[in-house]
Protein backbone atom coordinates (compact mmCIF):
# COMPACT_ATOMS: atom_id res chain seq x y z
CA UNK A 1 0.00 0.00 0.00
CA UNK A 2 1.90 3.27 -1.53
CA UNK A 3 0.48 6.69 -0.85
CA UNK A 4 0.62 8.93 -4.02
CA UNK A 5 -0.99 12.34 -4.40
CA UNK A 6 -2.98 11.69 -1.10
CA UNK A 7 -4.57 8.95 -2.50
CA UNK A 8 -3.57 4.62 -1.46
CA UNK A 9 -2.70 2.69 -3.93
CA UNK A 10 -1.67 -1.04 -4.75
CA UNK A 11 1.87 -1.76 -5.14
CA UNK A 12 0.77 -4.08 -8.30
CA UNK A 13 4.37 -4.36 -10.00
CA UNK A 14 7.90 -2.80 -9.40
CA UNK A 15 10.76 -2.79 -11.80
CA UNK A 16 12.30 0.26 -13.82
CA UNK A 17 9.13 1.52 -13.64
CA UNK A 18 5.88 0.67 -10.81
CA UNK A 19 2.06 0.10 -11.53
CA UNK A 20 0.27 1.51 -9.33
CA UNK A 21 -3.77 0.35 -8.67
CA UNK A 22 -6.33 1.37 -7.28
CA UNK A 23 -9.81 -0.04 -8.36
CA UNK A 24 -11.78 1.98 -6.54
CA UNK A 25 -11.59 4.94 -9.40
CA UNK A 26 -12.30 5.13 -12.85
CA UNK A 27 -9.37 4.45 -14.53
CA UNK A 28 -7.05 3.50 -11.44
CA UNK A 29 -3.61 2.70 -12.95
CA UNK A 30 -0.80 4.94 -12.94
CA UNK A 31 2.89 3.76 -14.24
CA UNK A 32 5.14 5.85 -12.39
CA UNK A 33 9.47 5.78 -12.90
CA UNK A 34 10.85 4.34 -10.13
CA UNK A 35 12.90 7.91 -9.64
CA UNK A 36 9.55 9.53 -8.54
CA UNK A 37 9.23 6.68 -5.54
CA UNK A 38 12.73 7.50 -3.98
CA UNK A 39 12.56 8.99 -0.40
CA UNK A 40 8.80 7.26 -0.43
CA UNK A 41 7.28 4.21 1.63
CA UNK A 42 4.90 1.42 1.65
CA UNK A 43 3.52 -0.84 3.64
CA UNK A 44 1.82 -4.59 3.89
CA UNK A 45 -1.65 -4.25 2.67
CA UNK A 46 -4.62 -5.18 5.61
CA UNK A 47 -6.87 -7.06 4.52
CA UNK A 48 -10.12 -5.65 4.37
CA UNK A 49 -8.98 -2.10 4.43
CA UNK A 50 -10.84 0.30 2.13
CA UNK A 51 -8.95 1.85 -0.97
CA UNK A 52 -11.30 5.15 -1.37
CA UNK A 53 -14.16 6.55 1.04
CA UNK A 54 -16.93 5.46 -1.48
CA UNK A 55 -17.63 3.80 -4.97
CA UNK A 56 -19.01 5.09 -8.53
CA UNK A 57 -23.21 5.36 -7.19
CA UNK A 58 -22.62 5.64 -3.59
CA UNK A 59 -24.32 8.22 -1.58
CA UNK A 60 -21.96 10.83 0.43
CA UNK A 61 -22.56 13.47 3.15
CA UNK A 62 -19.31 15.86 3.30
CA UNK A 63 -18.24 18.15 6.14
CA UNK A 64 -19.16 21.33 3.82
CA UNK A 65 -22.96 20.09 4.23
CA UNK A 66 -22.73 18.92 0.37
CA UNK A 67 -25.09 15.82 0.19
CA UNK A 68 -24.88 14.11 -3.12
CA UNK A 69 -24.22 10.44 -5.25
CA UNK A 70 -20.85 9.76 -6.84
CA UNK A 71 -20.89 10.14 -10.33
CA UNK A 72 -17.57 10.19 -11.28
CA UNK A 73 -14.22 9.45 -8.92
CA UNK A 74 -10.80 9.42 -10.62
CA UNK A 75 -7.21 9.91 -8.96
CA UNK A 76 -8.17 13.93 -10.29
CA UNK A 77 -11.40 14.56 -9.16
CA UNK A 78 -14.90 13.57 -7.72
CA UNK A 79 -18.10 14.42 -9.02
CA UNK A 80 -21.30 14.68 -7.01
CA UNK A 81 -24.79 14.50 -8.69
CA UNK A 82 -26.80 16.26 -6.08
CA UNK A 83 -30.57 16.56 -5.87
CA UNK A 84 -32.19 17.94 -9.06
CA UNK A 85 -29.45 16.35 -10.91
CA UNK A 86 -26.78 19.53 -10.62
CA UNK A 87 -23.13 18.27 -10.39
CA UNK A 88 -21.06 19.45 -8.15
CA UNK A 89 -16.87 18.94 -8.47
CA UNK A 90 -14.07 18.41 -6.18
CA UNK A 91 -10.76 17.73 -6.84
CA UNK A 92 -9.73 14.36 -5.45
CA UNK A 93 -7.91 15.43 -2.17
CA UNK A 94 -10.27 18.71 -1.71
CA UNK A 95 -12.88 15.82 -1.16
CA UNK A 96 -10.92 13.62 1.15
CA UNK A 97 -10.30 17.01 3.24
CA UNK A 98 -14.38 16.69 3.70
CA UNK A 99 -14.18 13.88 5.57
CA UNK A 100 -16.40 12.06 3.49
CA UNK A 101 -19.24 9.95 5.55
CA UNK A 102 -20.32 7.34 3.02
CA UNK A 103 -24.17 6.79 3.79
CA UNK A 104 -24.86 3.80 1.44
CA UNK A 105 -23.59 0.85 4.29
CA UNK A 106 -26.07 2.58 6.25
CA UNK A 107 -26.26 5.24 8.64
CA UNK A 108 -28.38 6.85 11.59
CA UNK A 109 -30.13 10.03 12.37
CA UNK A 110 -29.74 11.66 15.88
CA UNK A 111 -32.65 14.36 16.34
CA UNK A 112 -33.35 16.11 19.59
CA UNK A 113 -36.33 17.14 20.45
CA UNK A 114 -36.86 19.51 23.67
CA UNK A 115 -40.00 19.62 25.63
CA UNK A 116 -41.32 21.61 28.70
CA UNK A 117 -39.88 21.73 32.06
CA UNK A 118 -44.43 21.14 32.94
CA UNK A 119 -43.55 17.22 32.10
CA UNK A 120 -40.19 17.10 34.15
CA UNK A 121 -41.94 14.35 36.09
CA UNK A 122 -42.55 11.97 32.91
CA UNK A 123 -39.43 12.69 30.95
CA UNK A 124 -37.72 9.98 32.14
CA UNK A 125 -40.08 6.70 31.32
CA UNK A 126 -43.58 7.88 30.13
CA UNK A 127 -42.84 10.57 27.34
CA UNK A 128 -39.88 8.20 25.58
CA UNK A 129 -41.92 5.37 25.88
CA UNK A 130 -44.98 7.19 24.26
CA UNK A 131 -42.66 8.80 21.50
CA UNK A 132 -41.17 5.78 20.47
CA UNK A 133 -44.56 3.62 20.28
CA UNK A 134 -45.87 6.83 18.56
CA UNK A 135 -43.10 6.77 15.79
CA UNK A 136 -42.76 3.19 15.27
CA UNK A 137 -47.24 3.69 14.18
CA UNK A 138 -46.84 7.02 12.42
CA UNK A 139 -43.81 5.27 10.43
CA UNK A 140 -45.14 1.79 10.21
CA UNK A 141 -44.06 0.85 7.07
CA UNK A 142 -40.06 1.57 7.65
CA UNK A 143 -40.09 -0.87 10.00
CA UNK A 144 -41.78 -3.51 8.43
CA UNK A 145 -40.75 -6.78 6.13
CA UNK A 146 -37.80 -8.92 6.00
CA UNK A 147 -35.41 -6.29 5.12
CA UNK A 148 -36.98 -2.94 6.76
CA UNK A 149 -35.70 0.89 6.01
CA UNK A 150 -35.32 1.62 9.75
CA UNK A 151 -33.60 -1.31 11.75
CA UNK A 152 -32.93 0.34 15.35
CA UNK A 153 -34.73 3.47 17.09
CA UNK A 154 -33.82 4.48 20.66
CA UNK A 155 -35.94 7.48 22.41
CA UNK A 156 -33.82 8.35 25.59
CA UNK A 157 -33.89 11.49 28.04
CA UNK A 158 -30.57 13.81 27.35
CA UNK A 159 -30.02 16.54 29.05
CA UNK A 160 -31.68 19.47 30.93
CA UNK A 161 -31.15 22.63 28.76
CA UNK A 162 -31.83 26.64 29.76
CA UNK A 163 -35.79 26.45 28.64
CA UNK A 164 -36.46 22.71 27.73
CA UNK A 165 -35.95 18.89 28.54
CA UNK A 166 -33.81 17.35 26.12
CA UNK A 167 -34.64 13.94 24.31
CA UNK A 168 -32.70 12.29 21.69
CA UNK A 169 -34.05 10.38 18.98
CA UNK A 170 -31.76 7.73 17.73
CA UNK A 171 -32.61 6.13 14.69
CA UNK A 172 -31.00 3.49 12.08
CA UNK A 173 -31.41 3.10 8.61
CA UNK A 174 -30.23 1.05 5.97
CA UNK A 175 -28.46 1.90 3.51
CA UNK A 176 -30.80 1.26 0.41
CA UNK A 177 -32.44 4.68 2.31
CA UNK A 178 -29.32 6.63 1.86
CA UNK A 179 -31.06 8.00 -1.89
CA UNK A 180 -33.81 9.38 0.76
CA UNK A 181 -31.68 11.25 3.46
CA UNK A 182 -33.23 14.19 3.44
CA UNK A 183 -36.65 13.13 2.76
CA UNK A 184 -36.80 10.72 5.60
CA UNK A 185 -35.61 12.75 8.03
CA UNK A 186 -38.40 15.13 7.71
CA UNK A 187 -40.94 12.56 7.62
CA UNK A 188 -39.33 11.63 11.32
CA UNK A 189 -39.58 15.43 12.18
CA UNK A 190 -43.05 15.43 11.19
CA UNK A 191 -44.14 12.60 12.87
CA UNK A 192 -42.45 13.92 16.36
CA UNK A 193 -44.70 16.73 16.01
CA UNK A 194 -47.74 14.83 15.27
CA UNK A 195 -47.07 13.45 18.34
CA UNK A 196 -46.66 15.85 20.51
CA UNK A 197 -50.37 17.63 19.18
CA UNK A 198 -51.35 14.97 19.79
CA UNK A 199 -50.14 14.36 23.34
CA UNK A 200 -50.05 18.34 24.11
CA UNK A 201 -46.50 17.99 24.08
CA UNK A 202 -45.29 21.72 24.62
CA UNK A 203 -42.00 22.42 22.18
CA UNK A 204 -40.93 26.04 24.19
CA UNK A 205 -39.17 28.91 22.39
CA UNK A 206 -35.98 29.38 22.95
CA UNK A 207 -35.22 32.16 26.26
CA UNK A 208 -33.68 34.70 26.09
CA UNK A 209 -33.36 37.49 30.00
CA UNK A 210 -32.30 40.44 29.74
CA UNK A 211 -31.46 42.29 32.73
CA UNK A 212 -31.68 45.78 33.54
CA UNK A 213 -29.77 47.95 35.60
CA UNK A 214 -31.22 50.22 38.13
CA UNK A 215 -29.42 53.31 37.46
CA UNK A 216 -28.29 53.36 34.30
CA UNK A 217 -25.32 55.64 33.37
CA UNK A 218 -25.88 58.89 32.30
CA UNK A 219 -24.42 59.95 28.36
CA UNK A 220 -21.89 62.71 28.92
Amino acid sequence: RFIWNNVPWLVRDIGLSAILVNENLQGGELRLPVRDLIDKHSRPVVEGEPWFPTKVKDWVILNDGSYGCVKHQTLEQVVLRMKGDSLKFYSTTEFMNHSPLNISAGFRYCIELGLDYKVQDRIDGEIPTLIENGLKNILANFFTGDSPDFTFLEVRFDNPAASSLNLMIILHADGKCADQYEENRRKIQTALIQICNENNLTIPFSQLTVNMADNPPTPE
